[in-house]
């Protein structure tokens, strides 16, 4: 057992290991939101279907995707949606002057289903919803993240 002095010396060795582990984390988050010019730099990846490039738990590192290619993987959200899909753009589409890009995950059989906020299915995702371009995978370190999210064993 610790002793009343051991026992005090612990509790505020962990309190430092917590604040300088937050202060780490805020410091690399901002940079990276600055560096790579974008709001949202991390994402933990949530469902298998980027398998087997990108597996659940991986955090990929993102750049603002102002230059989106074929082939380029990205995220998007779905209008009332909270989590970015990240898939593969297949294809891209110009229409009546906009472009929509053609996306799916790498484990899925079929495109992505893009339904804009009036209710109209578009043939793709459109350009003003693309956010990111994943540029970087760090795998396996966002588990922890799906824990406390409960994205553990239910990941939609």
């Amino acid at each position: 057992m610790f002793g009343e002095g051991e026992d005090k010396n612990f509790t505020k060795q962990a309190l430092t290991t917590v604040v300088i582990s937050i202060i780490l984390v805020f410091t690399i988050h901002t940079s990276l939101k600055y560096g790579l010019n974008t709001d949202d730099p991390l994402v933990v990846v949530v469902s298998g279907s980027m398998e087997p490039t990108f597996e659940r738990g991986d955090v990929l590192i993102l750049k603002n995707g102002s230059n989106i290619e074929v082939g380029d993987v990205v995220t998007y959200r779905n209008p009332g949606e909270e989590i970015p899909i990240v898939h593969r753009v297949r294809k891209i589409i110009k229409e009546e002057n906009k472009k929509y890009y053609v996306t799916w995950g790498d484990n899925n059989a079929i495109p992505d289903t893009y339904i804009n906020e009036n209710g109209k299915k578009l043939p793709g995702v459109p350009k003003k919803a693309i956010e990111n371009e994943a540029i970087f995978v760090v795998p396996k370190i966002g588990y922890f993240s799906l824990l406390i999210r409960g994205k553990w064993n239910n990941p939609t």
